[in-house]
């Protein structure tokens, strides 16, 4: 009399039910195809060692404290259970072309495992060495698996749900549909490229260019680092996330709606609208906190180019697509401020300001620059941005500072620390917490130090002219960069002082914020 087995997981809105007919126990099999074609089959403390296809063109298969180390075991098998088994290295290729699989509390140490496949239960299972793994596959549930050496898993799958789960491999979830993902941490360079209709929740996702060319992306509550995430996204939805440091240059091209709990390194070129509507948000919740208080009027700090007395965008670098729009009307319309309480001053500028106000409002005469993929510098008197007078360069910038026959930023820039280690050891890095990472390795670490050394000098050749004319009492250094201040600024300070500048040099970790207190100044002009 057959025995019934009831599978209480719906797969294809069935419920699969399986008819024992024989039981095979504490059997070795090998060679080729030792069970092909059989059905209606359980495997207990069974070995299939090395071969071809042992189980190939079966259905109806149970398999319990089994050991598969042979290849293709499981091809065009419809309905099958795998319940604390091992799948050795030898095992590759293993589930190919087939349906209905439940497995349960199973290590799987082979690559390029389930292929083609309508119908996978993953349930505290471990893949150690998944390459190539989960390839156009549908109907796809993980719970509690672990996945590592994961390079280019689920291509071009669809209708995957996923729940507590860690990845680590690059190129993974590339072109699929029908995602959600809960409660994971996800390494992995290139990360959901090119697909459509998926939503994280609660999940860290690491690495670079996260989500390219992807469709109706929604992120709730994730933590995203790396640099250059989410370009050329359509229709992304971000909601209560956070940007990691490291998060840089994000969202280009891309149409964002976004609540985002933390700064943002930098933005390059999202589109207009979308920039325009988060901005309405923000100020509208600002707005709301102040009710019932008189709004004098709203700062507002932009890079350059800027029109800054007309309040028109004119850079071609950053915030692109706002390039020729008049802000100051934009912000009018949907604040119902008038347009001449509402100015507006160069992001370096504000953040000068806002750094003389958080130190005390002490010193008269304060330089502010901000350093990382760009060198932005403002000029302080008295709490008010100089940009004529002595010591001051033209407009107040020095970026552009005619600097060894080319301009001072490509000596003292992220760009400069890219090339200059390059030079040095022949390795490529991302930024300086590329080459601050190989430092703490043990490696590169002669070549490293001369690196920070080199630009501690040139930042310093740069500043003491103007120092000195200016008569700065306060040197301070914000941006990215000061994430690593111990490496230079010790140096910095030696520099200065054996050049005779004896002004105070601090760093402002929170640059976001003294940038913020800098703009919210200028309300005081109103």
């Amino acid at each position: 009399m057959p025995i019934e087995w009831d599978w209480n997981y719906k797969m294809n809105n069935e419920t699969i039910k399986y008819y024992i007919m024989e039981i095979i126990k504490n059997k070795e099999f090998g060679g080729e195809r030792p069970l092909f074609a059989t059905h209606d089959l359980q495997l207990e403390n069974v070995t299939i060692h090395t071969g071809e296809s042992a189980l190939k063109e079966c259905s109806n298969i149970i398999a319990v404290n089994c050991r598969f180390e042979g290849k293709y075991p499981f091809w065009h098998t419809n309905g099958f259970i795998v319940k604390n088994c091992l799948f050795t290295e030898g095992a590759r290729a293993a589930l190919w072309y087939s349906q209905n699989l439940q497995m349960t509390d199973t290590v799987v140490e082979a690559p390029k495992m389930f292929r083609e496949m309508d119908g996978i239960r993953l349930e505290n299972v471990q893949l150690p060495n998944a390459l190539e793994t989960l390839w156009q596959c549908r109907n796809v549930a993980l719970k509690n698996v672990q996945i590592d050496k994961a390079d280019y898993l689920f291509m071009h799958s669809e209708d995957i749900r996923i729940e507590n789960y860690s990845q680590n491999g690059n190129y993974s979830f590339q072109y699929c549909k029908n995602v959600e993902i809960r409660n994971a941490v996800i390494n992995s360079k290139d990360a959901f490229w090119n697909t459509e209709n998926v939503t994280v929740y609660d999940s860290e996702l690491n690495g670079e260019y996260l989500g390219w060319h992807s469709r109706n992306l929604r992120l709730v509550n994730c933590k995203i680092s790396g640099t250059q995430p989410l370009c050329y996204a359509h229709n992304l939805i971000m909601e209560d996330c956070i940007m990691g440091d490291d998060a840089d240059l994000c969202f280009e091209y891309s149409s964002v709606d976004a609540t985002i709990n933390s700064s943002v390194h930098s933005v390059k070129n999202p589109r207009a609208g979308i920039i325009l509507a988060a901005w309405e948000k923000a100020l509208k919740e600002c707005m709301g906190k102040a009710a019932g208080k008189i709004i004098r009027g709203i700062g507002v700090a932009m890079p350059s180019p800027f029109d800054f007395v007309q309040g028109i965008a004119m850079a071609d670098h950053k915030f692109a697509s706002l390039k020729g729009l008049n802000i100051r009307q934009e912000l009018s319309r949907v604040t119902g401020i008038l347009p001449s309480s509402i100015l507006f001053t160069n992001d370096a500028a504000a953040f000068g300001m806002g750094a003389w106000r958080l130190n005390g409002s002490r010193d008269r005469h304060l330089i502010g620059v901000t350093l990382g993929t760009g060198f932005g510098a403002c000029f302080i008197v008295d709490g008010c941005y100089a940009t004529y007078g002595p010591g001051v360069p033209i407009g107040g910038e020095l970026w552009n500072y005619p600097f060894r026959g080319v301009i001072a930023e490509d000596y003292v820039s992220t760009r400069w620390f890219e090339k200059r280690f390059a030079e040095l050891t022949g390795e490529a890095i991302h930024g300086v917490k590329g080459m601050i990472d190989l430092y703490q390795a043990g490696k590169y670490k002669t070549e490293t130090e001369q690196v920070f050394r080199e630009f501690s000098n040139s930042f310093g050749e740069i500043m003491v002219p103007f120092m000195t004319r200016f008569n700065a009492d306060m040197l301070v250094i914000g941006g990215g960069m000061v994430l690593s201040e111990q490496y230079f600024l010790p140096l910095i300070g030696q520099y200065m002082k054996a050049n005779g500048i004896n002004a105070s040099i601090m760093t402002v970790a929170d640059t976001t914020t003294a940038i913020i207190a800098g703009a919210a100044a200028l309300c005081d002009l109103i």
